[in-house]
């Protein structure tokens, strides 16, 4: 996908999303005058200059990007403009020449500092109404009141999809689309693609030595307390032995979850008065300090490579889950190719190449799809014309090898 192709969501993407992030974070934080002037010169490249290659080159991810934007360019060292070059791969390079600029990578006071810290930290707060009320259910379901045990999985399943609406590249803290309440969590007519009963009953009939799930996290806030929720259902009623998260190294599309998130959301749940928050937030910290929930980083979550192009020790890694459960857009398309399916292509057709079972949760904020009949496809651009961009519909596939 390309951001040339006009009238789409890409093209607003590359032109209109990219340069409001960086305005956004010129307002939000106090940057020196220096690093105002390399964010301010990285907007005025959107849409029309081309790309070039990092030029801070001690980074531990540099010899990456080096590889990865070689075949772009050509003998002056100059890649494409900013909309004929792969989306998935301008999005990535967009978000590290941020950090480029910003210093992230150098020894100094600007080191390891996330410019969306206040917008994460904003969502938290925005969302406590909701994060009380699904802190109360959670504590309930765990306790185990009588609610059959696949009926209460199917909720857990459905609730942590909904959570993937809380992007803050796209809705940022402060707009109305933040604050998710949680009547609208378990919308089932809002799914386009419900394979809930085929992951409860692979869930509850695991046949897997390690019993380990892995979660590749989207966004922080609401949706990243949902994951830890999810996570502290499985291990709780004992569905699993354990689960590992796996996050991004530097910041990236605003609200993506890095390492540093985590333990503040923790410490952010702790923190309330709410009883059912703070017990929420003290068992994840017991299963952390137990193993059962284990929290890795790599570079390759911030890299605009495919899932076929996953260095081999985190494929390895990999390979020892019973289920990966992909969050969020962004992976899908890295799933998928980034690439025009028609959109009746059978999910399973594409991911042939999968050696693990995967469970997918998207919220739909792009022009790309799945398993969805033309009739279907005909209902929803009646019924909602921006249903593939507005975030209101979801899509939960599940691939199993043979």
């Amino acid at each position: 996908m390309l951001g040339a192709e006009l009238d789409t969501f890409t093209h607003k993407s590359v032109v209109v999303r990219l340069p409001t992030v960086l305005l956004r974070s010129l307002k939000e934080n106090d940057f020196p005058p220096e690093i105002t002037a390399c964010l301010e010169s990285l907007r005025a490249e959107i849409p029309d200059a081309r790309l070039r290659p990092l030029r801070k080159n001690n980074a531990p991810d540099a010899a990456s990007w080096t590889e990865m934007i070689a075949p772009l360019l050509d003998r002056d060292q100059l890649g494409p403009d900013w909309l004929h070059t792969p989306w998935l791969f301008v999005e990535h390079y967009f978000y590290r020449r941020m950090m480029e600029a910003i210093g992230f990578f150098e020894p100094g006071p600007w080191e390891k500092y996330d410019p969306f810290a206040y917008q994460k930290e904003m969502s938290l707060k925005e969302t406590l109404h909701s994060i009380q009320a699904f802190s109360l259910l959670l504590e309930e379901m765990i306790a185990d009141h009588g609610q059959p045990l696949d009926e209460a999985l199917a909720q857990m399943v459905r609730i942590n999809l909904w959570g993937n609406q809380g992007d803050l590249s796209l809705w940022p803290a402060g707009t109305k689309r933040t604050a998710t309440g949680l009547a609208d969590l378990t919308r089932e007519q809002y799914l386009l693609v419900d394979n809930t009963a085929q992951v409860v009953s692979y869930l509850l009939g695991l046949n897997c030595p390690a019993r380990r799930i892995d979660f590749i996290l989207d966004n922080a806030g609401l949706e990243l307390v949902f994951d830890l929720g999810f996570a502290n259902f499985l291990l709780s009623r004992g569905i699993i032995d354990q689960v590992v998260f796996h996050a991004k190294v530097h910041p990236t599309f605003v609200s993506d979850t890095m390492l540093k998130d985590i333990s503040f959301t923790l410490r952010f749940l702790a923190s309330q008065p709410d009883a059912a928050v703070a017990g929420f937030a003290m068992r994840v910290e017991d299963h952390l300090s137990s193993q059962r929930l284990m929290l890795k980083d790599h570079f390759y979550w911030n890299s605009p490579r495919f899932w076929w192009e996953m260095p081999d020790d985190l494929a390895k890694d990999l390979m020892d889950s019973c289920l990966v459960i992909s969050k969020g857009d962004a992976h899908y398309r890295r799933l998928q190719g980034d690439r025009h399916w028609p959109f009746e292509t059978p999910f399973a057709t594409v991911m042939q190449y999968m050696r693990t079972p995967l469970l997918v949760q998207r919220v739909i904020k792009s022009e790309m799809m799945l398993e969805l009949s033309p009739a279907r496809q005909e209902e929803l651009d009646r019924l909602d014309p921006d249903w593939q961009i507005d975030g209101h519909w979801g899509v939960m596939h599940f691939y199993q090898p043979l």
